[in-house]
């Protein structure tokens, strides 16, 4: 399973090949955190959040063990009991997004959308056909930041297919 933090996380890993039934919507870090937090069931979960760095580190946060990434990449971090795991995306993500695309030269401007993080922000992932096109091209660049990101999530789809 798999809860993400906003719609938009949610429409990238559509587009990264996880299936709507793999995901869970919360509104928010916290929500997001609780879920994972409170999870009892023996298969893993993974929470996907922003780091967001205007509201500051969330103190849950500090339960998990950074196993790879850092602060100015995709990190991947997990409690004592391996079956809960957060994904944490560095500032939030369309700031992220915008880091990917203009590593690899696709430009924002190009499917009608701002290159400003702050403006894309406004936008939803799942309903406009220009972002979801800006997806498709940013996961035909094969990105490794993307791929680690899209390996992870499919972790927990294969833990849950196999316990199911």
């Amino acid at each position: 399973m798999i809860i993400a933090e906003c719609e938009n996380d949610q429409a990238l890993m559509y587009r990264l090949g996880v299936s709507s039934d793999q995901i869970r919507h919360e509104f928010g870090r916290s929500r997001v955190l609780s879920v994972v937090d409170r999870w009892e069931k023996p298969i893993p979960i993974i929470g996907v959040i922003d780091e967001d760095p205007n509201a500051g580190r969330h103190p849950k946060i500090n339960n998990y063990r950074l196993i790879k990434g850092s602060a100015k990449t995709v990190s991947l971090m997990r409690k004592d009991d391996l079956n809960k795991w957060i994904i944490v995306i560095p500032s939030f993500l369309e700031d992220w997004l915008c880091k990917v695309a203009k590593r690899n030269k696709v430009e924002p401007n190009s499917f009608s959308l701002p290159d400003d993080p702050v403006e894309m922000h406004k936008i939803s992932f799942k309903r406009n056909e220009n972002a979801i096109k800006f997806l498709i091209e940013l996961v035909k660049t094969r990105d490794d930041e993307l791929l680690e990101f899209k390996e992870w999530l499919n972790l927990a789809v294969l833990f849950h297919l196999q316990k199911t």
